[in-house]
């Protein structure tokens, strides 16, 4: 993939106190702590909204934010960024920043079903490390939020989607497909670990049940 250009007239530019993050009593105090010795300084970049760059709106998306963060070391754990996600009712594309190197990170973020203030937060996909200076490419034309969101969040994705399938539906699969790579992990190292020939055998039609179920799922 490569960095987004961004246009100016969303240009948002303003630092926000990394406090008003983490000073919230919910928030449990090792993410707390996440906060103060992995993040510098945390700034809203831009903001994509129909009247700034004239894409309009649907019911799930009405905005999307882009969000800056300077690291003080080169990673970050994401409850950071799930942190964040909560306290903002906005989906939100963030560049993580450390010296002169930039790297993408995004969740896919929907109102929860249910209620509507909350958020349903997917896990997060990132990009490779790029270089600060390296060219940036136009964002995609849309025609609304919703469209331009998931172009924004598609490079991150490991699997691409499926012809007419929905990115919430492609999401689904994606957690769909890490579920079962960590089931046949934890099925590999009992295969390892069993000494009964019987179960060694139940183990290892299972795991050809699994590894047939991840083929599909990750099939084009």
């Amino acid at each position: 993939m490569s960095l987004f250009a961004y246009p100016e007239s969303a240009r948002f530019a303003r630092i926000i106190p990394k406090t008003k993050f983490y000073t919230h009593a919910s928030l449990r105090a090792p993410v707390k702590r996440l906060f103060v010795t992995q993040v510098d300084q945390i700034s809203w970049l831009y903001k994509l909204a129909p009247e700034t760059i004239n894409v309009p709106a649907t019911p799930l998306v009405n905005e999307i934010q882009i969000f800056g963060i300077t690291l003080k070391q080169g990673l970050l754990d994401a409850e950071v960024l799930r942190s964040i996600d909560a306290s903002i009712p906005y989906p939100i594309i963030f560049e993580l920043a450390y010296g002169d190197a930039l790297q993408v990170w995004a969740a896919y973020k929907r109102p929860h079903l249910h209620d509507d203030e909350q958020w349903q937060i997917s896990d997060y996909f990132w990009s490779d490390w790029y270089s600060a200076h390296d060219a940036r490419i136009p964002i995609p034309i849309a025609i609304d939020l919703e469209r331009l969101y998931g172009h924004l969040i598609a490079p991150l994705l490991p699997y691409s989607a499926r012809i007419g399938e929905r990115l919430s539906q492609h999401i689904v699969r994606l957690e769909q497909i890490t579920q079962t790579q960590r089931a046949i992990a934890r099925l590999q190292k009992r295969l390892r670990d069993e000494k009964q020939y019987n179960r060694k055998l139940q183990y290892h039609h299972e795991l050809q049940t699994l590894t047939h179920t991840l083929s599909t799922l990750t099939t084009p």
